[in-house]
């Protein structure tokens, strides 16, 4: 018979399991639905956002012997882009429900916003590989004058310039620490002069422009060794076209375990470079900072 005074471990297995919060895995904020020009397809018009660009005419010097007998030709251009469906389901039964902790039966449901979430973000970022020019390489370290390259290039190619509007660059974090470090380097053990490169110092790049870029961290960007491929494009370089909105279906199913709840979760959409000139990959190392 045991003999010593009665504490948690003796009585162990008399203790109920309390859960006392619960959450889901945290989220990278989502970017790219946001920073690119968002266009809905009006219901009822078919299923693709059809687009006409209009090409360029040119005028000429006119003196009074000059007979103007060269009418210029107008050139359309169609663009056309097709949302697609994507969407989770998800089915729990009765049992489960009766049973769980109400606390993470709550949070099932944001689990699968979240997943909806995340793929909208991943498709716009899936477009990064897709451009025709890429910034920096493959190993190379990301510098700003890599941002202020592409920026220009945006601003000042031949073919068409940008309507006003703000350039965006998204990039791994690995990638932003590196344009970080190349600001507050020349910093060392003198005092930190007033100015972007105290802010940076103290903030990082949270809300810090680049030659009028404006440079967004995203976590969802996937490494591919010790790369990242992110993305610099003016907002309408890009275009995410909206079919429909998220929708939500719940059906009860009776003949599963028992009895259980299904619901599905829908959304159509899809992503688009509207000229590829305002829109750059950004590839770059992509190590892991130590320091």
């Amino acid at each position: 018979m045991p003999v010593g005074d009665i504490t948690v471990g003796s009585l162990g297995d008399s203790l109920d399991v309390i859960i006392d919060a619960a959450r889901t895995t945290f989220e990278s904020p989502f970017i790219m639905p946001t920073k690119v020009r968002r266009v809905v397809l009006p219901e009822n018009t078919g299923t693709g956002w059809d687009e006409i660009r209009l090409d360029q005419i040119s005028a000429q010097l006119v003196t009074e012997t000059t007979v103007l007998d060269n009418p210029q030709q107008v050139v359309d251009t169609l663009t056309s882009f097709v949302p697609v469906i994507s969407g989770i389901t998800m089915a729990i039964t009765d049992r489960v429900a009766r049973r769980i902790n109400k606390l993470v039966l709550g949070k099932l449901g944001m689990l699968a916003g979240d997943a909806i979430e995340r793929k909208r973000d991943e498709d716009g970022l899936a477009l990064f590989a897709g451009a025709t020019t890429t910034l920096a390489g493959a190993g190379t370290t990301l510098v700003q004058g890599n941002i202020s390259a592409g920026a220009r290039q945006i601003t000042s190619n031949t073919t068409e310039r940008p309507p006003d509007g703000p350039i965006h660059a998204v990039l791994h974090g690995f990638q932003i620490h590196d344009l970080h470090t190349q600001l507050t380097a020349p910093v060392g053990t003198y005092p930190i002069p007033a100015g972007l490169s105290e802010e940076v110092y103290k903030k990082g790049f949270r809300g810090i422009a680049i030659s009028g870029v404006g440079v967004w961290e995203d976590g969802n960007i996937a490494l591919t060794g010790t790369d990242a491929r992110g993305g610099l494009f003016h907002r309408d370089g890009l275009i995410y076209v909206e079919g429909m909105k998220l929708k939500r279906f719940d059906k009860e199913r009776p003949e599963l375990g028992g009895g259980a709840h299904q619901m599905w979760i829908y959304t159509e959409y899809i992503y688009g470079e509207i000229r590829s000139v305002w829109h750059f990959g950004v590839l770059s190392d992509a190590t892991a900072p130590t320091s």
